[in-house]
């Protein structure tokens, strides 16, 4: 069957998915192209979006599975638990980013998140260098303050990437 229009603006029946992107694209085309704010901040939140998508789903699993020097060579339950620990830390922080970007404003935001995850994305492939590269010191340094440093170093780049992700 295909979509009608009820009178009300809403549709009944079932429709292709490419209707529905027609139909979408045919409504916000005209917002769009008619206020210079809306489209410069569609654009903005469109390319973050990509950059964010991008660095969650390719770069952050490559670098958490290769093996050393590159990577850190975790298990899929090892990287399943960063994710489940970083969307704690997004659910826990959002209230105080969404008051941030509140009183900012949303380009401002999204413009300071964007970097914010472009450093972290630059600096955790180096802290898993560090990270690997200072094995070779490890035998001078004890156990416990070798791991701890590895942690907070890593821990402290993915909390980063969160806070970046959550603008």
């Amino acid at each position: 069957s295909t979509r009608r229009d009820d009178g009300g603006g809403t549709t009944t029946g079932r429709g292709s998915i490419v209707q529905d992107m027609k139909r979408t694209t045919s409504q916000l085309l005209p917002i769009i192209t008619s206020h210079k704010h809306v489209r410069d901040t569609t654009i903005l939140f469109m390319l973050y979006h990509s950059c964010l998508a991008a660095s969650q789903l390719t770069i952050l699993p490559l670098i958490l599975t290769s093996p050393p020097p590159s990577g850190l060579s975790l298990a899929a339950t090892a990287v399943g638990s960063v994710y489940v620990g970083m969307s704690l830390c997004q659910v826990m922080t959002s209230p105080v980013v969404g008051q941030f970007i509140d009183r900012v404003g949303k380009p401002p935001a999204m413009i300071l998140g964007s970097a914010v995850l472009s450093g972290s994305m630059i600096a955790l492939p180096l802290a898993v260098t560090a990270t690997t590269a200072a094995d070779a010191t490890a035998a001078t340094m004890s156990a416990m303050d070798y791991n701890d440093v590895n942690t907070m170093m890593i821990s402290g780049v993915l909390a980063a990437w969160v806070l970046g992700s959550s603008a």
